[in-house]
C-alpha cells in the first residue's frame, strides 16, 4: 500500500480533511499538508486515526516502517522475535528534549 492510501482512505472514511482533524483535535492545515507532502503521518497522530476509523485504518499502514514497534507496543511480537526498541521520537515532537537542558512545556504540563 502506497503511503497516501491510508491516509486518504481515513480522510474519507472521517469525511473529509477537518472532519479528520476535528477527530485529531488538530487544524485542517496540518492534514492537508500531510496529503500535499509525502503522506507521512506524525507519530503522535496514528493512534488517534486508528480511533477515528475504528480500526479501518491501523498504525500499521500508516507508517509500516514501524512494524515491528507497533507489533511490540500492541503485543503481538511472536516468542523469539528481537524486541522491538521504543519509538524514535519525531523531530520537534514533545519528547525531544531541550537543547538547554530546561524543561520543555507541552500541552498536557511540562516534562
Amino acid at each position: 500500500m502506497a503511503p497516501m492510501e491510508p491516509l486518504a482512505k481515513a480522510i474519507a472514511l472521517c469525511g473529509g480533511k477537518a472532519a479528520l482533524a476535528r477527530a485529531l483535535h488538530t487544524y485542517p492545515q496540518k492534514v492537508d499538508n500531510w496529503t500535499r507532502r509525502s503522506g507521512r503521518v506524525p507519530l503522535q497522530y496514528c493512534v488517534a486515526i486508528e480511533q477515528a476509523t475504528a480500526g479501518v485504518v491501523t498504525v500499521e499502514q500508516l507508517r509500516p516502517e514501524l512494524i515491528e514497534q507497533w507489533r511490540y507496543l500492541r503485543g503481538t511480537a511472536k516468542a523469539g522475535e528481537p524486541h522491538a526498541e521504543a519509538l524514535p521520537p519525531e523531530k520537534g515532537g514533545p519528547s525531544t528534549p531541550d537543547p538547554e537542558g530546561e524543561k520543555r512545556y507541552t500541552r498536557g504540563g511540562h516534562e
